[in-house]
């Protein structure tokens, strides 16, 4: 049963600028969203892992750091997120460099970091990048995402039982289109739709609108994909 988020953390108001750490900050939707917090006055780090990333960040206004986040320990997780006030988890090995990269960062990594914001000083808001079916997907051997289903799965429920400020922003089908109207949520416990095809520029106004908002939905697992409804009526 997860736990009430800490009641005692801070409360930064939404024309406050933030200390906003992605991790993952090359991806695709990570490419989407840092923009959108830089143009909303924010003070973004991107954790990056190759230098030749470097120049992409500091273009959309953030600032790169350079590291291999499987070489951390707890101190360079806690060195890491220090005195950020929004921690983003947009990375992810998605089942292709094999089982045990999947393990190492949609798993071992991901809580690592989880771990690394309860320790925080600073009681950082987490934002965790998952997908719409994380609870519900069949665990079947033969799906090429097992391994990934399973990782993501014991990540997203590391999360529910912190006390963190989190949020699970769980997309559809992605893909590379033109951010749509607005968004369209839905319980995948009640049934997914069949078309759940979601722009990865609308999980980066998701990302965005989570990170400034006073507070976050009760709900804190967001399935959604393409709709009509504005983000901010999340």
């Amino acid at each position: 049963m997860p736990r009430a988020p800490d009641p005692t953390r801070r409360v930064v108001g939404v024309s406050t600028s933030k200390n906003v750490l992605v991790i993952g900050g090359h991806g695709r939707v990570a490419l989407r969203t840092l923009p959108l917090l830089t143009k909303a006055g924010h003070n973004v780090e991107a954790l990056i892992r190759k230098p030749e990333y470097e120049a992409d960040i500091v273009a959309l206004g953030a600032r790169p750091r350079i590291a291999e986040m499987l070489d951390f320990d707890d101190a360079a997780w806690d060195e890491l997120l220090r005195d950020k006030d929004v921690v983003i988890w947009a990375a992810g090995n998605g089942g292709r460099n094999g089982v045990d990269q999947t393990y190492a960062i949609d798993r071992d990594a991901a809580i690592a970091s989880i771990d690394a914001a309860t320790r925080a000083a600073s009681k950082p808001r987490y934002l965790m990048v998952s997908f719409a079916t994380s609870f519900v997907h069949p665990i079947d051997e033969e799906d090429p995402f097992h391994h990934y289903v399973l990782a993501k799965r014991a990540t997203d429920e590391h999360l529910q039982g912190t006390s963190l400020d989190y949020a699970i922003v769980g997309p559809g089908l992605l893909t590379d289109e033109d951010a749509p109207a607005g968004m369209q949520r839905f319980d995948p416990n009640s049934g997914v739709p069949e078309n759940t095809e979601t722009s990865r520029e609308l999980v980066a106004q998701v990302l965005a609108h989570l990170a400034d908002a006073d507070q976050l939905p009760e709900d804190r697992f967001i399935a959604f994909m393409d709709g009509t409804d504005p983000v901010a009526s999340l």
